[in-house]
């Protein structure tokens, strides 16, 4: 039994005790775990690109986050402008503006579309392994057919 409670708490949700089994034994069931998990977390990523209010949160997340990258970058050139050009609580309210929007959008992430993935994993960890291979076959067949259409 783990020393911590944490770990404690975490063996208790896989469900299993790997305690007594050979290292093979113990390699091949996470192995096993870790199959199941990479299923879970592609039907939840398929889940996602499927729902549209994700994908413009997440294109608007990105567009944000490039213009944030901009303004320091132009800010931080400003820093090394001659001197007398710009003045140093202009480079100040810039550089600061900058980082706000970088954060701000940060938070929007973990307020709008973190729910959103969870929302879809948690859906992914409710489904049989045949509905999850389903879903993956689906969805493979579908990338298939795109790129046979694109050709």
């Amino acid at each position: 039994m783990p020393a911590s409670s944490k770990a404690r708490r975490k063996e208790l949700e896989k469900g299993e005790n790997l305690e007594g089994l050979s290292k093979e034994e113990k390699r091949a069931r996470k192995a096993k775990q870790r199959a199941k998990e990479d299923r879970i977390y592609t039907v939840s990523n398929i889940l996602l690109k499927q729902d549209e209010d994700y994908t413009k949160r997440r294109r608007i997340w990105w567009i944000v986050l490039a213009i944030g990258m901009v303004l320091v970058a132009i800010w931080a050139s400003l820093y090394f402008a001659p001197a007398g050009m710009v003045s140093s609580p202009v480079q100040m309210v810039g550089i600061v503006l900058s980082y706000v929007i970088i954060l701000g959008d940060f938070i929007y992430d973990f307020a709008r579309i973190r729910p959103l993935r969870n929302m879809y994993r948690a859906q992914a960890e409710g489904m049989s392994e045949n509905k999850l291979n389903a879903l993956i076959e689906r969805a493979a067949a579908e990338e298939d057919q795109k790129d046979s259409k694109k050709k």
